[in-house]
């Protein structure tokens, strides 16, 4: 499992609260610090409330963690999934059943990670466990949150999205969409650190309303790579970042230390979306047929593996692409004349 920089401890093990952006209440509660933290990791900057903060009571999520194998908390077909759907560390598989629960499996060799969905009561049940002599589980739990968390987000007929929000100056609110590593991070903070307001750094829930085109973002610190630090003066002047984790070089940061504690803005209207490609070439901008919008997004608002849109979900995404410009944005060698650029030309590319 992931470490957390959290600084909770044994004797804080109890239920935690959190209320997203969207209204959406969710409640934990599980007797395995390691295991809570890994999966709340991206909620931290979510409200913490009280159950009635939220629209309707919390969604209860229960985070069991199992010294042992076969597992005692899972149904016999989620069993038999966990023991042949072994696709290794970084590929997470959904299933579906005509009962209506839904289910998320991570598993390799030595361990799994299973969670389900299921409805009447909507509740999440997510399951850590060993299949071998292992002396701990290697599998990143938040990597089958996620999918779990876009099937609460469908039910609420809203979607979440690979990606990141920023609401510019001049009014403009904007998604920017890439793959791992693509460029939505140094982005982002390329227009942030121009006056513009961050909604998230990699996740975004999207819901139409009366008023229109609406993302929320789900806050979480930004996690930074060597060169994403180079590109900037004022992040290379921080000291003792905390490791996102052991495995790679990012580290962690909460943007309001660089950019002043109201760098985060909840929600804005979605005016532009940028598909960002890293080039040598630009900043330049090229709009994109529907079609080919179409198929990004899809892949966006896909965390799994046989991850399943309702038709619903499938109608937003075309509303969201036949009423937001969209663009392939080419980045340019310099991210800080990107930031510039686009808080300058935002505007246009929304009209």
């Amino acid at each position: 499992m992931q470490p957390n920089n959290s600084s909770r401890t044994d004797s804080d093990i109890k239920p935690s609260n959190y209320l997203l952006p969207n209204g959406t209440g969710l409640k934990f509660f599980g007797d395995n610090l390691d295991a809570r933290n890994s999966i709340e990791y991206p909620l931290q900057f979510c409200s913490a409330q009280d159950a009635a903060a939220s629209r309707n009571n919390p969604i209860p999520v229960e985070v069991i963690f199992e010294d042992y194998y076969p597992s005692r908390a899972l149904p016999a077909w989620l069993d038999e999934k966990v023991v042949n759907n072994r696709t290794g560390p970084e590929t997470v598989s959904m299933f579906y059943t005509e009962t209506g629960e839904i289910a998320a499996v991570l598993a390799d060799e030595g361990s799994f990670v299973c969670g389900r969905f299921l409805n009447n009561p909507q509740r999440l049940q997510l399951i850590l466990g060993k299949t071998s002599a292992r002396q701990s589980i290697l599998l990143p739990p938040v990597a089958v949150f996620v999918p779990l968390l876009q099937e609460i987000m469908q039910a609420d007929s809203s979607l979440l999205f690979h990606s990141a929000g920023v609401f510019f100056p001049n009014g403009v609110g904007a998604m920017i969409v890439a793959d791992s590593g693509g460029g939505k991070t140094t982005t982002s903070i390329a227009v942030l650190r121009q006056g513009a307001r961050l909604l998230a750094d990699d996740l975004i829930v999207v819901k139409d309303n009366s008023s229109g085109l609406v993302i929320h973002g789900i806050p979480e610190p930004i996690n930074l790579t060597t060169d994403t630090k180079s590109f900037f003066p004022e992040l290379g002047k921080l000291q003792n970042l905390p490791r996102r984790d052991s495995i790679t070089d990012k580290q962690v940061l909460d943007p309001r230390l660089a950019y002043g504690e109201d760098c985060f803005i909840g929600k804005t209207g979605l005016n532009v979306i940028y598909f960002v490609e890293v080039s040598g070439k630009g900043p330049s901008v090229q709009p994109i047929p529907l079609q080919d919008s179409l198929g990004i997004l899809i892949k966006a608002a896909t965390f799994a593996r046989k991850q399943k849109l309702r038709p619903e979900s499938g109608q937003l995404i075309f509303d969201v692409i036949s009423r937001a410009r969209t663009y392939r944005l080419q980045t340019g060698p310099d991210p800080v004349a990107l930031g510039k650029w686009l808080c300058e030309r935002s505007s246009e590319h929304a009209a």
